[in-house]
């Protein structure tokens, strides 16, 4: 019974101490300053900007974090929340991934080179169509999505309107 009294007290310090309390020591990475413009006027956009159909918009953003890796774009229809491209009716609810990488050639730093701060400052295009359909106008989600060296990721999202450009602007 003396072996069996051991084996129970000894049984859950074993436990408690053996259990991996390893504490996240690396934070996640940050974004901050999010915004999108439509490309034609030099100031920042944030929530709730208007981005125009067969146009480039400017994706702009401040990254942070231990040994920055990827960094992926995810644009979506927003109303109703569709991550793929969809056919509704005779128009396209648009979706796409844009992914940049750090540390590789013709990535956005040289090869090797894994920053903990960075200004990101894209340009992409808009579509008008995707095959041969319109894209549907309205509000899209920008996901902006970030991982450090370690696989710790963080996220940002804007809504932005994508619409026509109007026949007199």
């Amino acid at each position: 019974m003396k072996n069996n009294f051991h084996y129970i007290i000894l049984l859950p310090l074993i436990i408690l101490f053996s259990c991996n309390n390893k504490e996240d020591l690396s934070p996640k990475p940050q974004i901050t300053n999010f915004k999108v413009s439509d490309g034609h006027h030099h100031h920042n956009l944030h929530e709730g900007s208007v981005i125009f159909k067969g146009e480039e918009a400017i994706i702009d953003a401040d990254l942070e974090g231990n040994q920055l890796s990827t960094v992926k774009l995810d644009i979506h229809w927003g109303e109703g929340h569709e991550h793929n491209v969809t056919h509704e009716g005779d128009s396209i609810l648009w979706a796409t991934n844009i992914i940049w990488q750090f540390g590789i050639n013709d990535g956005l730093t040289p090869e090797g080179v894994y920053p903990n701060n960075h200004k990101l400052h894209e340009h992409i295009d808009i579509p008008r169509a995707v095959d041969g359909l319109p894209i549907k106008e309205g509000n899209y989600h920008f996901v902006l999505h970030l991982w450090d060296h370690e696989g710790n990721e963080t996220q940002s999202v804007l809504n932005v309107e994508i619409t026509s450009k109007s026949e007199e602007g």
